[in-house]
């Protein structure tokens, strides 16, 4: 006979518990040790890829962003624009060290999916919008 739901041995995660756990987890990746462990990671000639799709516009993108030692500016600009602002259509300027960190992380993880974009940059006047909303 199936366990009734608060006979479980788990503990139910609500929404706001798992955007604490994830903020933890930006928090402590964005830490200064590991920023300085990505600084001063190893070079190496492989080209360094980053592959997303973004949750509010269906779009897609895979894009090199660092290739022969060094950062490709087509691949970054692309990366920006799929991070953008979709409301507002703006795209913002991103410290490729952070493309770095995301490229180490699915190393470490040994996943080579897409990350799920579910909020990217958000221009001052889509944070007024979003704020009189709420």
């Amino acid at each position: 006979m199936p366990k009734k739901p608060e006979e479980n041995n788990y503990t139910a995660l609500s929404r706001r518990g798992f955007l604490t756990s994830i903020a933890g987890m930006a928090i402590s990746l964005s830490s200064p040790a590991v920023i300085a462990s990505a600084a001063t990671a190893p070079v190496s000639g492989r080209d360094r890829e980053l592959s997303f799709y973004n949750t509010h516009t269906g779009e897609k993108l895979s894009a090199t962003f660092w290739s022969d030692g060094k950062y490709l500016d087509d691949g970054i600009e692309e990366i920006n624009w799929i991070l953008r602002d979709h409301r507002a259509g703006i795209a913002s300027p991103i410290d490729p060290k952070l493309f770095d960190l995301l490229h180490q992380l699915q190393a470490k993880v040994e996943h080579q999916g897409e990350f799920h974009i579910i909020s990217g940059y958000r221009s001052p006047a889509t944070n007024n919008m979003l704020n009189k909303k709420s």
